[in-house]
């Protein structure tokens, strides 16, 4: 995003503002839509680069009690525009993990379908 001068969406503020007056019932619900809602706002008032956007801080879509799928919800923003998000775990042997497996919000996928990149 640096390189080319676009600004990067902070999903984590984003989908705080637009859960914080839904019940837990109804943030489970609309996480998806929120998360696309935030994306459209967004890319709306933001000079894209091509149809890019660009993710950081995404940590809210692995709360356990929204009992979400994070990449399923990237993969389903990505299919009007690329998604570059910035994933704070790791890519090993074709496995793309969030956070250790004792942890609640632990994640594992085999890498497919989509570009992992791991940057030092």
């Amino acid at each position: 995003a640096s390189q080319t001068g676009a600004r990067v969406l902070n999903v984590n503020l984003e989908l705080s503002k637009l859960l914080l007056a839904m019940t837990q019932r109804q943030r489970k619900l609309q996480l998806g839509s929120a998360l696309e809602q935030a994306i459209a706002g967004f890319a709306a008032h933001e000079t894209t680069v091509g149809e890019f956007v660009f993710l950081d801080h995404i940590d809210i879509l692995f709360e356990p009690s929204l009992e979400s799928n994070p990449l399923a919800l990237l993969q389903r923003a990505s299919r009007s525009r690329v998604v570059v998000a910035v994933w704070h775990g790791t890519v090993e042997d074709g496995v793309l993990t969030y956070a250790q497996p004792n942890h609640p919000a632990f994640r594992r996928y085999p890498v497919k379908d989509f570009l992992a990149l791991q940057l030092d």
